[in-house]
């Protein structure tokens, strides 16, 4: 639920900002102890009216003698500044192999955004 929760603000994003360009892709990337990367990315791009966000965040880091590594994907859709769709992905892999992965997926309704 924290993970939506986050994503949920992070959607919210292109509403805060009404002047962000249209299809544009920006990149953060950093370093922590335990070999720690972090790595975020967002990707913006208009079609028929559609602005869709994408946030790709994913840190990985060596524990003891395994890697593990968190990927946040969300997808979100706006028309005419409001919030049409919003969809996480949350994946755990360890040495490679996916141990959890769930997508939640929101869309607008009538009288608010419903879970699909």
């Amino acid at each position: 639920m924290k993970a939506a929760c986050a994503a949920l603000l992070l959607a919210l994003l292109p509403a805060l900002l009404p002047g962000a360009a249209v299809a544009e892709v920006c990149t953060y990337t950093g370093a922590a102890s335990h070999d720690a990367r972090a790595t975020v990315e967002t990707d913006t791009s208009e079609a028929g009216g559609l602005l869709t966000v994408r946030v790709l965040a994913r840190m990985r880091a060596s524990a003891w003698l395994w890697e593990v590594e968190y990927l946040m994907d969300e997808v979100s859709t706006w028309r005419g500044g409001n919030l049409q769709s919003v969809a996480v992905n949350n994946r755990y892999i360890l040495d490679g192999r996916p141990r959890r992965q769930q997508w939640d997926v929101l869309v607008r309704m009538p009288d608010g955004l419903q879970a699909q």
